[in-house]
């Protein structure tokens, strides 16, 4: 229990503190595929475990576990990663420092003030912290996680659940893809609407399946990959882009904190009720899941701003709340 405690607690640092680190070093131009990669590898990881199913060993199941953490701990030892640049706003960086941080603004500004954690909940910020709450559940309540978890159990009346399993592993890794190609060049905005429109209707339609209890298991099968294809485009890597663009440098760490950590509570409570529920009336949770994803993309069309290619500097986002696109207004 308690080496499952230290486990969950590095899962909640990595996924707060890699995609924040990668966002503050990475030039605005590359920020979103940089950022993406760490989807990439939290979806392969995925895929190795559901790769343990051939070996029935938990033993390999643990030494996959193992090695890659040991090879990224013994990458960051060797190869003495910096800090980003904002970490040191309060100092003045040397034209030195500035090029091994590629800081492309050379004029940081700094903050003497020490901010608090409550500085996040501030009225001029509200607007923000609602697209972070609306980014947070389309993350986990369009369901994504219901198909990754108990993919075993879903897919236990198509006879051969090992093969079901790998396969919605592989092509999670091969669709993860598609954010990342994509990103930089069409743009958050876009992929997030498109996003969770294809979700909710995969889901919608998997719903009406299991009410009519009818046999369409390969027309299903295509829409579960379409809603998978459409997770990988947006919902799940952009949380990560998105959640680290909205905020400004003051309370950047804060928000981005706070915001992983109400996703992963959502996580836990999807987790806990979507087996209960399906178990007791299948169609159920896509109906849920279909409604979310319908409402969050209607969201993200009326408020969630296009950060494509912005500096994460305070007269950029300063600039982009003068829109009409809601940014600390």
């Amino acid at each position: 229990m308690i080496f499952r405690t230290l486990l969950g607690l590095g899962v909640g640092l990595t996924s707060v503190v890699i995609p924040l680190y990668v966002s503050e070093l990475a030039p605005e131009e590359k920020r979103g595929t940089l950022v993406t990669v760490f989807q990439i590898s939290l979806i392969f990881g995925i895929f190795l475990g559901y790769l343990t199913f051939l070996f029935n060993d938990w033993k390999v199941m643990l030494i996959l576990g193992f090695l890659p953490g040991f090879f990224l701990f013994m990458i960051m030892i060797i190869c003495r990663l910096p800090e980003s640049p904002y970490w040191f706003r309060e100092e003045t960086l040397t034209p030195g420092e500035s090029t091994i941080f590629n800081v492309r603004d050379r004029n940081l500004e700094k903050e003497k003030k020490k901010f608090k954690f409550g500085d996040i909940f501030e009225s001029k910020h509200r607007k923000n912290l609602i697209i972070g709450l609306f980014l947070s559940i389309a993350q986990q309540f369009t369901g994504i996680n219901a198909f990754i978890y108990f993919a075993p159990t879903i897919f236990t009346s198509t006879g051969d659940v090992k093969v079901s399993t790998i396969l919605l592993g592989a092509w999670n890794v091969i669709t993860v893809f598609i954010s990342t190609l994509f990103v930089d060049r069409i743009g958050r905005r876009p992929l997030m609407i498109a996003g969770n429109v294809a979700m909710g209707l995969s889901c919608f339609v998997l719903a009406i399946f299991l009410t009519q209890k009818s046999d369409q298991t390969v027309l299903a099968g295509f829409f579960v990959a379409i809603y998978i294809a459409a997770f990988e485009s947006s919902n799940g890597p952009l949380f990560f882009v998105c959640i680290n663009e909205l905020f400004d440098p003051t309370i950047r760490e804060m928000a981005s904190g706070f915001f992983n950590a109400l996703m992963w509570l959502f996580n836990f409570c999807l987790s806990s009720v979507f087996l209960p529920v399906i178990l007791k009336y299948p169609p159920a949770p896509f109906y849920a899941f279909g409604v979310v994803g319908i409402v969050c993309a209607v969201f993200f069309y009326k408020m969630l701003p296009e950060t494509k290619g912005i500096k994460l500097d305070y007269s950029e986002l300063r600039r982009i709340s003068n829109k009409d696109l809601a940014i600390n207004k």
